[in-house]
């Protein structure tokens, strides 16, 4: 979505735009997430519950 705003903003723009990074960008907050989902199985077996109930934020 933001990447379309980007777009919708700069259309018509006399200079040349660079293109658009924001679905690269991650979300404040949501440097290391991806790792702390990979071990939600793990932290599951540890703790003996079920991994759909772990929190990963």
């Amino acid at each position: 979505m933001a990447k379309d705003a980007v777009g919708e903003a700069v259309r018509g723009l006399d200079e040349k735009v660079p293109d658009c990074v924001t679905h690269r960008v991650p979300l404040l907050g949501a440097d290391g997430y991806p790792a702390l989902w990979n071990s939600r199985r793990r932290l599951a077996e540890h703790s003996g519950r079920s991994p759909g109930i772990i929190p990963v934020h």
